[in-house]
């Protein structure tokens, strides 16, 4: 599978998290989603400044998911 698929794989797994611990409120006080939520913010928060303030909030992580599954393509 390869060390680079693996930690792709895994990154997105963070980053279906975030999206999962968002619309949960009792778990956004958590140590452990603050910790998610600021991994995922390295790619989420520069896609999301490229796109327009009317695109719903969770666009930017579905772009980065298909942008990881392209790398993982040419990969």
């Amino acid at each position: 599978m390869g060390v680079i698929r693996l930690a792709l794989n895994l990154y997105m797994i963070i980053i279906i998290l975030d999206i999962a611990l968002d619309f949960l409120p009792k778990y956004k006080d958590n140590k452990y989603a603050k910790y998610i939520s600021q991994f995922s913010a390295y790619t989420v928060t520069p896609v999301r400044k490229f796109l327009s303030p009317d695109v719903p909030y969770f666009a930017s992580h579905g772009l980065v998911i298909v942008l990881i599954f392209i790398l993982k393509a040419i990969w």
